[in-house]
């Protein structure tokens, strides 16, 4: 199939206007102008998409699926009153709640134009949900509300269910990892027999850390609001929690900070932190809407830029966030960058995050994150901006062949991509070689 559209943007190369891409079977096989490669390729099905750019598809760094029929929650509130209501909302769901819930935002995320999503299931109705409907990605399995007590059977258990849904997956595309939920719904005991399950499999680990600032106050002074919520759920700590200065010191203490980490929200981080999370060499997602939403502050991104900590954006869940809309995550997280820098600020960034950034931190670029010859054919159709009509007619169109910047006159492609691209403007999903949201 060629799918052609009024320009490609390969991510690692410049724009190819009016340009087609050669997908057979789940791989992109060439790109080029649409006119050379329907003479090239006569036979083959064309697909083109007016008035729209080809784009690697979007990289999610943070979801859980299975809360995607938990909307009626999702309001700005502080974070605990919104956790108590998840758990209430949690205990009136059945097996067959969390597998319809996890589809349908997986459906949902798909029309959104992600195609790749670090996924959260504490269920295992992720992880279906996300071989159901084609998307690809990493399903990690939670493990949450483990006290001291019957650690290696819980242990046990877990493990089963891990390995069940590993060979559920196959050798598709999910892979599986582990996510200890956090400090606070998890034991010592139960963190450490994590990061020996871990390290015995290399499993990819994603965990929530310093998404408020309570946990800090839990692990350097052993008190605080997140020490009467574990208590009500029998997590008790040990006696040496205490002497620790954050969340991030006590986790790499426990040895589950290293570059298989994915860490989720960081909003409230030292200059010591920082230090640590760069020498651990973990990665970092930012979910500025999710942060906004339960008011817990936002990840100081321009921290993460000047440590030369590796980041990406993610949506967090429908409990959350009103919808995934990648491109505005994405936005909300750079915004400080953009304001300090100014006329300078890289607007390429944005994209790049969205796709190539996110694909590496998941080690996944080797497959997608651009449009190349011999990648997996994950492509995206976004309409593209308008041009302001205030401008000359001459340059009321996308042109330039060889640059990211059009000729004189024109406007910058990953400029108005940036800015004003939405998940709305999604015309068209591709993941690995097959259309599943757009025209057939």
């Amino acid at each position: 199939m060629i799918l052609s559209a009024s320009v490609v943007l390969p991510i690692t190369s410049p724009p190819v206007y009016e340009a087609g891409i050669l997908v057979q079977d789940d791989q992109i096989v060439e790109i080029d102008s649409t006119e050379r490669l329907l003479k090239r390729f006569p036979r083959e099905k064309h697909l083109h998409l007016e008035d729209c750019a080809l784009l690697p598809g979007l990289v999610n760094l943070h979801s859980h699926l299975e809360y995607s029929f938990f909307g009626d929650i999702c309001r700005p509130t502080a974070f605990l009153p919104w956790l108590q209501r998840l758990i209430k909302r949690s205990g009136s769901f059945s097996d067959d709640d969390w597998v319809e819930s996890a589809r349908f935002g997986a459906r949902k995320m798909l029309q959104a134009g992600i195609t790749c999503v670090a996924d959260i299931t504490r269920t295992g109705a992720g992880a279906v949900a996300l071989k159901e409907t084609g998307l690809r990605g990493m399903s990690y399995l939670e493990l949450v509300g483990v006290g001291s007590s019957d650690v290696s059977q819980e242990i046990e258990r877990f493990e089963n269910k891990l390995v069940g849904l590993s060979s559920l997956m196959g050798e598709g595309l999910i892979q599986m990892g582990v996510s200890p939920h956090s400090i606070y719904t998890l034991s010592e005991e139960a963190l450490r027999a994590v990061r020996e399950l871990v390290d015995q499999n290399e499993y990819p680990v994603t965990i929530h850390l310093a998404e408020t600032a309570h946990e800090n106050e839990l692990v350097r002074c052993g008190s605080g609001p997140f020490r009467v919520f574990s208590k009500r759920f029998g997590l008790p700590f040990t006696k040496e929690l205490d002497k620790f200065h954050s969340v991030a010191e006590y986790l790499d203490d426990l040895g589950l900070l290293n570059e298989r980490t994915l860490v989720a929200h960081c909003v409230h981080l030292s200059d010591e932190d920082l230090k640590l999370l760069k020498e651990a060499k973990v990665t970092i997602v930012t979910c500025p809407t999710s942060n906004q939403m339960l008011r817990v502050g936002q990840a100081p991104v321009d921290e993460f830029l000047r440590w030369e900590i590796p980041f990406g954006v993610g949506t967090d869940s429908l409990a959350s966030n009103p919808g995934f809309d990648l491109f505005s995550e994405v936005r909300k997280s750079l915004k400080p960058i953009q304001v300090n820098e100014g006329n300078s600020f890289d607007f390429g960034l944005g994209l790049r995050m969205l796709t190539l950034e996110g694909a590496k931190i998941l080690k996944f670029d080797n497959l997608i994150g651009s449009l190349e010859k011999g990648k997996k054919a994950d492509i995206i159709a976004v309409k593209l901006p308008s041009i302001s009509s205030d401008l000359p007619a001459s340059a009321r169109r996308w042109t330039s062949a060889s640059s990211v910047e059009p000729q004189a006159g024109g406007q910058n492609l990953s400029r108005e991509l940036y800015s004003k691209a939405s998940s709305e403007g999604v015309k068209m999903v591709m993941v690995n070689g097959r259309i599943v949201m757009g025209k057939p």
